[in-house]
């Protein structure tokens, strides 16, 4: 059985799958300040009927997001892991919400944008092949305002654009459409707040590893060079 937890933005969730990724339970709770104890009393209730022996792998978001957020799951999902030797599985939240929104147009080019600080925001992008959700690029901190000469140095489609925003990156929403005006734009908190059941699919992806090996992502700037004009 596999237990998933994300912490990574205002809300929390939890979730219980079997090893076919039937949920078993989920617990989602939407607050801008859940506080840590919070989640320990979620935790009791979602292990009430459930033993922590039936758990046969630990899957964690590892931002972007919330600095603290992703910390306060990681470190309950990492002693859990070392204290009961449960193999973990680390994913990052833009995996998450473009699994989340896979579903909206086969052929288009998915990506989900989390929001950094001033003007900056975190993304990737996604397509839909052979039934998964793949990665396209990497994942990139840049300015929201060279969203479009990023997609265009890392050679995006831009005819089928799907745009995943995280809560916070709503006030983004205008800038966008005008970069992108036939692009879809997606706020809806159902699909971009990430869900530990999401997480929980894309847990099966991975063998698991040492919780030791599971850490907080980084992402750097990319490293983007003009070619000087002649």
């Amino acid at each position: 059985m596999i237990f998933s937890i994300d912490t990574s933005s205002k809300s929390f969730s939890l979730a219980l799958a079997k090893e076919n990724v039937e949920i078993v339970k989920e617990i989602f709770i939407n607050e801008d300040h859940w506080h840590s104890h919070m989640l320990i009393t979620q935790v009791e209730l979602m292990f009430k009927n459930t033993p922590v022996e039936k758990i046969t792998k630990i899957a964690c978001t590892t931002g972007p997001g919330s600095f603290t957020g992703i910390r306060v799951g990681l470190c309950f999902a990492r002693t859990m892991a070392q204290i009961h030797k449960i193999p973990m599985a680390g994913i990052s939240t833009l995996d998450v919400l473009a699994q989340q929104n896979d579903n909206k147009n086969p052929h288009a080019t998915i990506c989900p944008i989390i929001n950094a600080q001033q003007e900056n925001i975190y993304l990737s992008t996604y397509k839909h092949e052979k039934g998964k959700t793949l990665q396209t690029s990497g994942y990139s901190i840049i300015n929201i305002n060279t969203l479009n000469k990023y997609l265009d140095t890392i050679k995006v489609n831009k005819k089928n654009l799907i745009f995943c925003l995280h809560t916070e990156t709503i006030k983004h929403k205008d800038l966008i459409l005008k970069q992108f005006p036939d692009g879809l734009i997606i706020t809806d908190e159902k699909t971009t707040l990430p869900r530990a059941s999401t997480l929980a699919l894309l847990s099966t992806y991975y063998k698991g590893s040492s919780y030791q090996k599971v850490k907080p992502l980084y992402i750097q700037p990319p490293r983007i060079h003009q070619t000087p004009k002649k």
